[in-house]
């Protein structure tokens, strides 16, 4: 017979096994779904992505359902996603995202709202495709990997990670150093993150410049690609060009240590000769311009003889019995002596050049000083005097402001490029 203790006993257990199994299913089995709370969301992806039946839902990393169901629907599959409390107010403008929990881990439905403002999702709402997300396929991820490594040279990758190890090679406490400062400069980045989201948002402008210039940039890519690969193929010169370039620095260096002075001096005097040089630029420029019409003559005039094999000058003069191109400031028209005439006959110096004479001393440059001369329109300016007497020639004018040739014997020379430097 049983007890009136044991009957207590007895009725004490079953309400704590009740309990108990209230609790469990609430908080575990997920009972109270059965009864009709929360609400239930309809998502539409492209592929499941992984995703399965009784896989957990977060929100914003924290729980908030389950899948309940799945299936096909066209070209895409319905994912059917309760949630459990009818309070949790997920945005409407919100993307879905098929998420791992790890490498190895189970696949979950993890909603990231785009603000935290209405609407809502509701009973019956739909999730369309486009604000979906799924990971990549594990068979696409392998195979593109694959394609990755089969892509790079061994031989360039060995090379890479020894020159990587030459340059990093007793550079540890510097490394160390680099990142143990890493905890400041991300300190400073917490502080500053108002200011990085900013930039981060306003980076489109910036991005859309770049889409714009995406010609360019492939341009410059593939030049890019031309000049790497011509640096390769002159690898052995290049190296040789830095195991010679120390070496030839320091004899550099002490060469330019040694003839500072001179160095100096060569300076100074190379200022006196571009100002002279600048004075007379427009003559220097006709000099340029006609200097290699002149080599290119020389090559006509020294050439080898294709019947001797040997190498012979050729010359050839044209003379002409009348001077009809140019008759201002010459012998009038019929008094002119033929080329032919070797008759010594007296110097007329009344003769000079005309004012439109393209080739007379007053068409010349500009003398590099700014100071009067004793020259007029109707007086052409005096280069040199000859003294019949002594047969010598004197260069210049004794009245003239000019600066006269200073007697340098044998270097003489010189005043070619002191005197344009020193007229007055």
């Amino acid at each position: 017979m049983i007890t009136r203790r044991v009957r207590i006993q007895l009725v004490l257990f079953v309400v704590g096994t009740l309990i108990a199994a209230t609790y469990i299913g609430a908080n575990y089995a997920r009972v109270d779904r059965l009864f009709g709370s929360g609400y239930t969301v309809t998502v539409e992806m492209a592929e499941s992505g992984g995703i399965f039946t009784t896989a957990d839902v977060t929100y914003r990393g924290v729980s908030v359902g389950r899948v309940t169901d799945m299936w096909l629907d066209g070209d895409g599959v319905k994912v059917e996603v309760h949630i459990d409390e009818k309070s949790t107010e997920i945005p409407a403008d919100t993307k879905v995202v098929i998420a791992n929990r790890s490498a190895v881990g189970e696949q979950f439905l993890d909603f990231q709202p785009r603000s935290d403002r209405g609407p809502f999702l509701d009973d019956d709402a739909v999730v369309a495709r486009e604000n979906t997300e799924v990971p990549i396929d594990t068979r696409t991820l392998l195979t593109n990997v694959s394609e990755l490594l089969s892509s790079v040279n061994p031989e360039d990758l060995s090379t890479v990670i020894a020159e990587l190890g030459d340059a990093f090679e007793g550079s540890g406490d510097d490394l160390r150093t680099i990142i143990d400062s890493g905890n400041s400069f991300i300190t400073e980045a917490d502080q500053k993150y108002e200011v990085t989201a900013a930039l981060i948002r306003s980076s489109s402008t910036v991005l859309q410049t770049q889409v714009d210039s995406q010609d360019d940039i492939r341009t410059f890519a593939t030049n890019l690609r031309e000049l790497s690969t011509a640096v390769r193929a002159s690898d052995a010169d290049l190296r040789r060009v830095i195991d010679v370039g120390a070496p030839t620095a320091t004899t550099l260096r002490t060469v330019v240590d040694e003839n500072s002075d001179q160095i100096s001096a060569l300076v100074e005097d190379a200022i006196t000769l571009n100002a002279t040089v600048k004075a007379n630029l427009g003559g220097v420029r006709g000099v340029l311009v006609i200097a290699p019409h002149g080599v290119e003559s020389a090559y006509s005039i020294i050439a080898k003889d294709s019947r001797t094999g040997q190498y012979a000058a050729r010359l050839s003069l044209s003379l002409e019995p009348e001077n009809a191109p140019c008759l201002s400031g010459y012998v009038p028209s019929g008094r002119q002596r033929t080329p032919f005439d070797r008759t010594v006959e007296k110097w007329d110096r009344s003769k000079t050049c005309a004012a439109t004479s393209p080739r007379g001393s007053k068409a010349g440059p500009a003398r590099v000083s700014g100071a009067s001369t004793n020259s007029t329109p109707d007086q052409p300016l005096v280069l040199g005097t000859y003294d019949v007497a002594t047969n010598r020639l004197e260069v210049g004018d004794a009245q003239s402001t000019i600066p006269q040739a200073l007697d340098l014997g044998e270097e003489s020379w010189k005043w070619m490029m002191l005197g344009p430097a020193v007229a007055q």
